[in-house]
């Protein structure tokens, strides 16, 4: 397992080598922060296209120039999950979803396991 800190995330490979960012409550998040997120990832991962698991049940914020810039390097992905109790949270998640159309799968799930056991779909593929 490796771990790695941002100012707004904790960043961890698990043994399935699924990338977790644990998003830090009342992060305020805008697209350099998402950029340096991205960077440290690349440099844990290797550069290799990862699975992410995004966990975003605090309290944070996110700009919508960071959620474009999310949705414009999405095909650097496998795939990625967001684990979210916030319903305003999901509904805003959903409509990034619909508008900006990731590149690669994208699900929101509120059950971390569920999202876990989406994610671990692709490693065979």
């Amino acid at each position: 397992m490796k771990e790695g800190f941002t100012t707004v995330a904790k960043i961890i490979i698990d043994d399935d080598n699924i990338v977790h960012i644990i998003i830090k409550e009342g992060a305020n998040i805008d697209t350099p922060q998402v950029k340096n997120i991205y960077e440290l990832i690349d440099r844990m991962y290797e550069g290799r296209p990862p699975l992410v698991l995004l966990d975003g049940r605090c309290d944070y914020k996110l700009t919508s120039d960071a959620r474009a810039y999310i949705a414009e390097n999405a095909k650097s992905r496998v795939a990625s999950a967001l684990v979210t109790n916030n319903i305003a949270m999901k509904s805003l998640f959903n409509i990034f979803i619909k508008i900006n159309k990731p590149a690669t799968p994208y699900r929101i799930f509120t059950n971390l396991d569920e999202a876990l056991s989406w994610l671990k779909s692709f490693i065979a593929k």
